[in-house]
């Protein structure tokens, strides 16, 4: 009876050796057949893994790129506004320095004239570039009438600063009036020449240019002449400095002597003027 039982279980267990062996035989094949199918399976996969790693690459890079220019707009912003603070600053600085040149030469005139003035600031102007036509906040309460004479102080020389003739009243209000400018087409002067004492008359232009001819047409006048107001016609008084001359022709029939001058005033840029009132 035990021979029988020993020798069942040496059956069993062996029955077991054999299903222990003939499992890793096939698991063997298996893992040998995974292999072969991953093998084959891998020429697929991988290339996919490698096109969706360059996409990703590149999005990566877009993203970046994206950030990149997202940075450079924000930098270019901040630099225009810092440009337009700088241009801000810098128009306030010449216009500083602007009233300070005309403070400066306005002491040195009124220092040196007998004659009486109103100040006025230039509140309104004609459409463009040149102050032809424009106007003023004083009037009639100043004292300032109809044809008084309007200047700026200018360098006559080195070390002379006197009235730069730049027009006349031509309508007044209680406390406003209006001027015209000698470049102006509709303004005539009657002038002499400083170094020779020769006569003549100036208009202005469409071109806001200052043209003129001389009463004499041999009169001896050189580039660099300058001329002052004459007093002749009543409207402007004598001894106003006008400007110097910069270009001389002759009419074809050789009759009129023309010139053109240059005013020391820039009619570009006038903010503050004197009105004389004497």
């Amino acid at each position: 009876m035990n021979f029988q039982k020993g020798y069942v279980k040496k059956i069993f267990v062996g029955i077991i050796i054999l299903l222990l062996f003939i499992l890793i035989v096939m698991t063997s094949g298996m893992n040998r057949e995974a292999s072969t199918i991953e093998s084959k399976a891998g020429g697929v996969v991988v290339p996919v893994q490698g096109f969706f790693k360059n996409i990703s690459q590149s999005l990566s890079d877009t993203l970046h790129t994206i950030g990149s220019i997202s940075y450079i707009k924000k930098e270019n912003e901040e630099l225009r506004k810092k440009i337009a603070f700088l241009e801000e600053e810098n128009r306030i600085t010449k216009e500083v320095i602007s009233k300070s040149e005309f403070l400066h030469k306005e002491y040195d005139l009124l220092k040196n004239s007998d004659m009486e003035y109103v100040k006025a600031d230039v509140v309104g102007k004609n459409p463009g570039n040149w102050f032809n036509y424009f106007t003023i906040n004083e009037g009639k309460s100043s004292g300032i009438k109809l044809n008084d004479m309007v200047v700026l102080p200018v360098q006559f020389d080195d070390k002379l600063v006197i009235d730069g003739l730049v027009g006349r009243i031509i309508e007044v209000g209680d406390n406003w009036s209006k001027i015209i400018g000698i470049i102006d087409y509709g303004s005539s002067i009657s002038f002499k020449v400083l170094r020779t004492q020769d006569h003549g008359i100036l208009s202005g232009s469409l071109e806001e240019n200052i043209n003129g001819y001389m009463f004499d047409s041999t009169a001896d006048i050189v580039i660099g002449d300058k001329l002052m107001t004459s007093g002749i016609g009543g409207v402007f008084k004598e001894g106003i400095y006008i400007g110097e001359i910069t270009n001389i022709t002759k009419s074809d029939d050789q009759l009129i002597k023309n010139i053109e001058i240059e005013s020391n005033v820039d009619f570009k840029k006038i903010n503050q003027i004197l009105v004389i009132t004497e």
